[in-house]
């Protein structure tokens, strides 16, 4: 009822833009523990979107009193909203209000993404990563293939790892986020592992908490920025991102770039309408340039603000406007925000298990990995 009123009203729509619109509309639907899980995500990204309307700030302001307090869970949920409003600070602070107050598990959660966002904030994680990264030894300017791993994914990167070793690097960094990943992956000859796992917390089945998956995209942002501090090049693969072809090779072919990355149609989906493709996070090589550096360093802070590495790197390309397109039957190559960005061709990098000739970046189902073998044919 409410979004008919709001839309059959030609004079609030001029003052209001679509996302604030959004955001009244489900502020005055009812207290959030009343809404469904998909419209309170709906609220956050809304939130997101419209963060610089003194609207929006003054209907969140509203929504803080009116619901925070009376469901630890939903408290969790609301500190988030801050954070996507532009201040992590006040995320900070409901954070350590809702493991102050709470003795149940959402108090659990709470005091490790406090204790996460403080060390964020304050710049601790960027000091304690630099000296993990030092005590690897990776070698001045050298690669640096990089690999985010939990114990629930185990034979997902036996997979991973075999065809790596063959296409891709023969020493790969493991971003472990949980002992089973630490003990595994620091037994290989082939890995070299980034302990972070005091940061997160998984299910009884090995799963990672939602609000600890939201983070880990913060931190994954400020392991590639430091890196690239540090003047290695990175190669940035989602472990079902599966090489079947060699990667040096066809990085060869394509134009001079100070970033690679895997053209998709998904999230955002805002704009993926507005440019008719998006960056996926799954497949990235960046550069130690300049011009990547400046850039990473914007990334870093809006990942903060949006929790999603994939969500802050397209949002971050569409505000600074895409200039220079050259599209070529192999890539795509486009300069935005002081950055050359080349998009290799959906048949080389897919988002398919059953196309790609270098690179296939699919989304399991279920399948056995007997069945990924099959689709991948690597027998």
């Amino acid at each position: 009822m409410l979004t008919r009123l709001f839309l059959g009203s030609s004079r609030l729509c001029a003052r209001m833009g679509w996302w604030t619109m959004t955001v009244a509309s489900l502020v005055y639907a009812g207290p959030l523990p009343s809404l469904a899980a998909f419209d309170r995500g709906r609220l956050s990204y809304a939130l997101l979107l419209s963060r610089r309307s003194g609207t929006s700030q003054t209907l969140f302001e509203r929504l803080l009193k009116r619901d925070f307090g009376k469901d630890a869970a939903i408290d969790l949920e609301i500190a988030e909203m801050a954070m996507r409003l532009g201040n992590p600070s006040l995320g900070r602070d409901l954070l350590q209000k809702v493991a102050q107050r709470d003795q149940g598990h959402a108090a659990v959660v709470a005091e490790t993404m406090h204790r996460y966002l403080t060390q964020i904030l304050d710049g601790t994680v960027s000091d304690t990563l630099h000296r993990q990264i030092e005590a690897l030894a990776l070698g001045s300017g050298s690669r640096v293939t990089i690999i985010t791993l939990s114990g629930h994914y185990l034979e997902m990167f036996e997979l991973w790892k075999e065809q790596a070793l063959k296409y891709v690097d023969q020493r790969f960094l493991v971003i472990a986020l949980d002992s089973k990943a630490v003990d595994v992956a620091s037994r290989l000859e082939c890995c070299r592992v980034l302990d972070i796992s005091s940061y997160f917390l998984f299910d009884a089945n090995g799963k990672i908490n939602p609000h600890s998956r939201h983070l880990l995209w913060v931190l994954r942002s400020l392991i590639l920025k430091t890196l690239l501090e540090r003047g290695h090049a990175v190669y940035s693969m989602d472990i079902d991102a599966v090489a079947v072809a060699d990667l040096d090779t066809m990085l060869a072919t394509l134009p001079q770039a100070d970033i690679v990355a895997q053209e998709d149609f998904s999230i955002p989906m805002d704009v993926a309408r507005k440019q008719g493709f998006i960056l996926c996070c799954g497949f990235m090589v960046f550069h130690p340039t300049t011009a990547t550096l400046g850039f990473m360093k914007r990334f870093a802070d809006q990942v903060i603000l949006e929790l999603d590495d994939q969500l802050a790197l397209n949002h971050q390309i569409a505000e600074a406007g895409i200039r220079d397109m050259e599209t070529q039957p192999t890539y795509r190559r486009f300069s935005v925000d002081g950055t050359v960005i080349v998009c290799p061709d959906k048949q080389r990098v897919s988002r398919d298990v059953s196309y790609g000739t270098v690179v296939r970046h699919f989304q399991q189902r279920n399948e056995s990995i007997a069945e990924l073998r099959e689709k991948l044919e690597i027998g």
